[in-house]
């Protein structure tokens, strides 16, 4: 008992023969071959397309299992009928083996359950929800009738064989409506998972247009932050050049060199120093390692021997002359040992009778160098290092605003791109969607 149905989701068949294939009204023809239609529409409707096309495909797939509703529901009957049938029948086991008799109607008791217990009203059909229901109850029924009746295929086939034969042929057609209506439903999941696919190539778009909008608007507030930063940058240079064009300018730049060549004599006159005291840095070590000495000396002696020029001004000349005449005592006394007692005491004396030239040298230098430091601070334009550090500042935000810049517009860029190929995807996900091969045009 074949049911003439050929439904395929993959197009939209008008409603008249989709009535004349269910249910059998009118002339049956097979339908003429249609070029695809062509139709362009808007990105923006895109959505609400696909989303009537969604429940275009709802309504068919609802209509297609309410007629096979129909088709299924006196074939289950007839189920029902057989089973009513065969149990009133004894299968003329009365003559066959006790044992086997009780297997038979054991066997036969089972078959009759299922089909009484399992065969039940099937629900009605009015939306994708009921379809689903119904999918699944006749999926057990035909899970329960099947089960029963394998375990007791023998049973039948030997002793009811007139039934099992018209079992068989009912449930094939049954079964073979069940994989009919899963496909419908996997046809309808297939079109749901594409309409998901298509509104996210929509809402993927909508949001690269909206990142390049916001971009632009990003771009124009930047650039404004870049011309404010160009002008303070040339006002600032300006400015700095106005004050080093100054004679009070052209001053400091004399008196900061002034400075180098003191400094560098320092280091000179700080080397000289320290090559006299190395001579006598071992008697000078001897004696800070065997003497007692308090706080103030101990730390003059340490500079002594490691620094010398720092420590030689007329405040500690007395200290030092004492410390000299210690240490001049030690070498006589053996107490300070040294391998040549009087050229180590020679070069004492020649130290201690250079310390007033020494002194007085350092104290020039250093003199000169104050005053010179001076006239620097007094030169200096209070003004100079507040714009050299607004400068600064201003080149370096003038530096990060270019480069917020550049990457908005690269992915700006990156996104105009990426455009096309997603409406590309709309357009090829559209086709495996409906007959009609869908053009998105673009919007102002």
């Amino acid at each position: 008992m074949g049911w003439p149905l050929n439904f395929d989701l993959t197009h939209l068949i008008p409603i008249d023969i989709i009535i004349q294939m269910v249910f059998g009204w009118g002339k049956k023809k097979e339908p003429e071959y249609q070029a695809p239609q062509t139709e362009d529409v808007p990105l923006s409707e895109v959505q609400d397309k696909v989303s009537d096309l969604l429940e275009l495909r709802k309504s068919q797939t609802i209509s297609e299992f309410v007629a096979y509703r129909d088709h299924v529901l006196p074939l289950l009957e007839e189920i029902s009928h057989i089973g009513r049938v065969l149990e009133e029948d004894n299968l003329n086991v009365d003559d066959v083996d006790k044992n086997i008799r009780v297997i038979v109607v054991r066997g036969k008791k089972q078959v009759i359950d299922v089909i009484k217990k399992d065969i039940v009203e099937l629900p009605k059909i009015s939306n994708i929800d009921d379809v689903i229901l119904f999918q699944n109850v006749l999926n057990q029924i035909l899970k329960k009738i099947g089960d029963a009746l394998g375990r007791q295929t023998r049973v039948i086939h030997i002793f009811a064989k007139k039934y099992a034969a018209k079992l068989k042929e009912i449930l094939a057609e049954v079964n073979s409506i069940n994989a009919d209506l899963k496909k419908l439903l996997e046809n309808l999941e297939n079109y749901t998972t594409l309409s998901s696919e298509i509104t996210d190539y929509v809402e993927k778009i909508s949001e690269l247009k909206k990142f390049n909008s916001d971009a632009v608007g990003k771009i124009s507030s930047l650039n404004d932050d870049l011309v404010a930063c160009n002008e303070n940058i040339t006002s600032c240079e300006d400015s700095i050049k106005g004050v080093k064009s100054s004679s009070e300018y052209t001053e400091l730049l004399k008196q900061k060199e002034m400075l180098s060549s003191l400094q560098l004599q320092r280091i000179r006159l700080n080397s000289r120093v320290l090559d006299q005291f190395t001579k006598i840095s071992r008697p000078l070590g001897r004696y800070e390692y065997s003497s007692s000495l308090d706080k103030e000396q101990k730390s003059l002696l340490s500079g002594l021997i490691e620094s010398p020029s720092k420590v030689l001004t007329a405040q500690n000349k007395d200290t030092i002359l004492i410390i000299f005449e210690n240490v001049k005592k030690g070498i006589t006394s053996g107490s300070i040992s040294v391998k040549d007692k009087t050229k180590a005491l020679s070069q004492l004396e020649y130290v201690e009778k250079s310390l007033d030239g020494l002194i007085l040298e350092i104290s020039e230098q250093d003199s000169r160098q104050e005053k010179v430091n001076a006239m620097i601070i007094h030169l200096t334009p209070s003004e100079l290092p507040l714009l050299e550090k607004d400068l600064d500042k201003t080149t370096y935000n003038k530096s990060v605003i270019e480069s917020k810049i550049h990457s908005l517009e690269s992915e700006m860029s990156e996104n105009e791109k990426e455009i096309p190929y997603l409406i590309h995807d709309i357009e090829a996900t559209l086709r495996r969607f409906s007959n009609t091969r869908y053009t998105i045009i673009g919007e102002n």
